[in-house]
């Protein structure tokens, strides 16, 4: 099996990181951050797909900092009800976290409160990351919704290596 290498991980430690921030997602109107490349006319919008490029600040104002955007797709999947599929990359552009991601997956049903979504992985600072995202909508328009989210990730630190495994 040469396509295959396994070996035991020494040092790395786990860490756990909080976060609070705010989505600003904006579905209408010039400044808009998703895109609607299938729209279907089946009940509920079963079917429909959207592709989201959203910011998340610090706070809930729109001038307040972007510290990473939210970058993919949610797709509404329920038939009878308004529940939509999402899948993005958390992509952070501060200081600190410059570049680092983590991913995330999850349903939300649109006509109840709160929600929580699966981290999945990262990348960066976030290497092996797992958690959740939780969160509410604070406050929506015709045109917007201003999500605050509450992310839980544990990850690990693991040193670089500039060699390959694999020679």
């Amino acid at each position: 099996m040469a396509y295959f290498k396994s070996s035991t991980i020494t040092g790395g430690a786990q860490h756990e990181a909080n976060l609070h921030l705010y989505i600003h997602q904006i579905w209408a109107g010039p400044t808009k951050n998703q895109s609607e490349p299938v729209r279907t006319s089946n009940p509920y919008s079963f079917g429909t797909i959207e592709i989201n490029d959203w910011p998340i600040r610090e706070g809930r104002n729109l001038g307040s900092n972007v510290v990473a955007r939210a970058h993919g797709m949610h797709a509404q999947c329920g038939q009878n009800l308004s529940l939509w599929d999402f899948s993005f990359k958390i992509v952070f552009e501060d200081d600190s976290l410059n570049g680092s991601t983590l991913d995330v997956r999850g349903v939300w049903d649109a006509s109840s409160a709160p929600f929580e979504w699966a981290i999945v992985g990262g990348t960066g600072k976030f290497t092996l990351a797992q958690g959740i995202v939780s969160g509410k909508t604070l406050s929506e328009d015709s045109n917007s919704r201003i999500i605050e989210v509450f992310i839980n990730v544990f990850y690990r630190t693991i040193e670089r290596s500039t060699t390959r495994m694999f020679m």
